[in-house]
């Protein structure tokens, strides 16, 4: 099930999802905190929660209450009817089931 993210979620588990999903691009890049602050593999709940914003929205995606894929989406304040597709992500051990697919149509639907 997708669902929207609020305020009142735990940005800690989130944050975790976003580490989990992104570190294997990270270790295939030898991306690391240092060199790539700024990548979803290094992100803390807190850095999170402050990027959800008026005209960003943040969507989980869960299986039997265990959140597994992400996917944030934001609209573009100085382009009307322009929207980004942001943290795209699913955690390796889900992969190859069709939930990247599934987020990326709830996105652009």
């Amino acid at each position: 099930m997708i669902r929207k993210v609020s305020t009142q979620d735990n940005f800690t588990i989130l944050a975790k999802l976003l580490n989990d999903a992104f570190a294997t691009v990270a270790e295939a890049f030898s991306l690391t905190k240092e060199n790539s602050p700024t990548n979803n593999a290094f992100i803390t709940g807190e850095e999170l929660k402050l990027q959800l914003t008026d005209n960003r929205e943040f969507y989980v995606y869960e299986h039997q209450e265990e959140k597994i894929g992400f996917i944030a989406i934001e609209r573009s304040l100085s382009t009307p009817g322009t929207f980004y597709i942001e943290k795209m992500a699913v955690i390796p051990t889900y992969r190859h089931y069709g939930i990247g697919i599934l987020l990326m149509n709830f996105a652009l639907n």
